[in-house]
């Protein structure tokens, strides 16, 4: 794809309908849906596009077997949003073979066959593969694995091109793009938003969206708001080029597991607390060949050093699964931080305290799912349109913002 448009910066402009704040793929995703809807739209980021969470990541959309019906809800909306760019051929090296859920002890193997047979009475794409006809399929996993649940709507994509395909779209609709700009200030007359300061100048607009992923916190505390996202440490290792070493997003059930003891933490003055780092194996096989393998769950603050202790045992948990990983070359190693709230759901609509104000941060692990449909409630909140369902369990008001 041609990137020419990043090379020319717009100009800030004096005045904007609307204003997002941060180009990780939840800002992309605003800005394109926004400017799709013919609405004046300003992208401002302090460094470059996808340079924050976005890229620190791995690149898996689908839905957890846990989820309750809203939440299923919430993710089929979301994969359908990436069906869609799909048709529009967005080039985002989608891999799209399906996800294969997978759990190694008796009582994980019970509890992913009650999930798949409830969902599957749902009509959700999903069933379960014994041991025989798991190898079929994968034929590189363990021996000791009993089976696994095989989900259709569970894609890898790159985020990076799918944040740059939706930036690109948006500023050929003329949305304005303008990158290593940062937000000085937020001013508000009446408690009703009125204009940002930028290290560029002042831009008058009605309405702000706060979309900046793990740095929303900052933003929000320039106008004394509490917003409650705070940094999800993981690690990420990417092999050598591994062609047909794996054919489906791979997870291993007690991922989900890591993601339930982060909501036992404590909230103190310095953030999370009281929650032991957690490491379980999921591994994304790339159009490119390589295979990412994720990921721990650790509260750090804003610490991104690789901890030695993490890749151990994530090399374990991923060889445990793919013995033939321990023969594979790691080509590059790092971390990223995922904007984590409290009760691990993304915050979505107006703020209750001022009016422009828009939220959409605190996606936690899951963005770059959620990331597509966030942008379509927000160009929907923006022209005062019906939501396709309620959106009660991510407003802002249940944090009193």
């Amino acid at each position: 794809m041609n990137n020419n448009y990043l090379s020319k910066n717009n100009d800030q402009p004096k005045k904007s309908e609307v204003v997002i704040v941060g180009g990780g793929i939840v800002g992309a995703a605003c800005f394109y849906y926004l400017t799709q809807q013919g609405i004046q739209v300003t992208l401002i980021e302090k460094n470059g596009l996808s340079m924050g969470t976005s890229r620190g990541g791995q690149g898996g959309v689908g839905y957890e077997l846990e989820a309750n019906d809203w939440e299923m809800l919430w993710y089929r909306s979301c994969f359908n949003e990436y069906q869609k760019i799909l048709a529009e051929d967005f080039q985002i090296d989608v891999v799209s073979k399906g996800g294969l859920i997978i759990g190694d002890s008796e009582k994980e193997v019970e509890l992913l066959i009650t999930l798949s047979n409830k969902l599957k009475d749902k009509q959700y794409p999903v069933k379960w593969i014994d041991q025989k006809n798991l190898r079929d399929i994968e034929p590189n996993l363990s021996h000791h694995l009993s089976g696994a649940v095989y989900a259709k709507e569970r894609i890898g994509v790159s985020s990076i091109k799918v944040s740059s395909q939706l930036v690109k779209r948006a500023v050929e609709k003329g949305g304005k793009l303008c990158l290593h700009t940062e937000l000085n200030d937020i001013e508000l007359i009446n408690n009703k938003v009125n204009a940002v300061i930028t290290s560029s100048g002042k831009i008058s607009t009605s309405n702000i969206i706060i979309a900046a992923g793990v740095w929303s916190r900052f933003i929000a505390q320039k106008i004394k708001l509490d917003l409650p996202v705070w940094p999800l440490k993981g690690h990420v290792m990417v092999t050598t080029p591994l062609f047909n070493m794996l054919n489906h997003y791979l997870s291993d059930i007690k991922y989900q597991f890591t993601e339930n003891q982060t909501l036992k933490a404590n909230i103190g003055d310095s953030g999370p607390t009281d929650v032991e780092p957690q490491v379980a194996p999921v591994l994304q096989p790339l159009k490119a060949g390589p295979i990412l393998i994720g990921s721990s769950r650790e509260f750090a603050n804003f610490d991104r050093s690789i901890v030695k202790k993490r890749l151990k045992e994530l090399s374990q948990k991923a060889i445990n699964l793919i013995p033939k990983l321990s023969k594979v070359s790691i080509q590059k190693i790092y971390t990223g931080l995922r904007p984590w709230t409290p009760d691990s759901r993304p915050i979505i609509g107006e703020s209750t305290m001022y009016r422009g104000i828009y939220f959409a941060t605190g996606h936690s692990g899951s963005g770059i799912t959620g990331s597509l449909f966030t942008g379509k409630i927000i160009s929907k909140l923006i022209r005062n349109k019906p939501m396709p369902f309620n959106m009660l369990p991510v407003q802002p008001d249940r944090f009193n913002i």
